[in-house]
């Protein structure tokens, strides 16, 4: 029998570089707290990078520009997709996909029918999730 260690890291590996996953995804492997101990052991191992709390990044790397990290957008939809629920971008950040503005946002707002929370990803960026009803996100 495997590691659980041994278990999640090929479990890594079979997935593309430059794909997120969270920690829920490795539950069949043991309980919450070895899935964590694991995945923070290969975080210093330079194999994973955590994103944010409980969201892991298997990373692409580029010769030229190094890490190639996913976008605050492809890190929300992720999120969504997990959760099942519908985004819709708000604010600058909104105005910022449109094109009506140049300024990129540090917080980046999106209406959500899943559950309300803020996800810091890095040092500076975070991300906001606004519970709304169904019929402002459709369109």
């Amino acid at each position: 029998m495997q590691s659980t260690h041994n278990q999640i890291k090929e479990a890594i590996k079979k997935k593309r570089r430059g794909n997120l996953f969270f920690a829920n995804d490795f539950q069949p492997f043991g309980s919450g707290d070895t899935i964590r101990q694991v995945l923070s052991r290969l975080c210093k191992e330079e194999f994973i990078i955590r994103l944010a709390n409980g969201i892991y990044l298997y990373p692409k790397i580029n010769k030229r520009f190094g890490i190639v990290y996913p976008s605050i957008e492809d890190i929300a939809k992720a999120i969504a997709k997990k959760e099942k629920s519908r985004l819709i971008p708000t604010g600058v950040y909104a105005l910022n996909k449109l094109g009506l503005s140049t300024q990129v946002p540090m917080k980046v707002v999106f209406l959500t029918d899943g559950s309300p929370r803020i996800i810091k990803v890095g040092k500076k960026a975070t991300i906001h999730f606004r519970k709304t009803i169904a019929k402002h996100l459709a369109f």
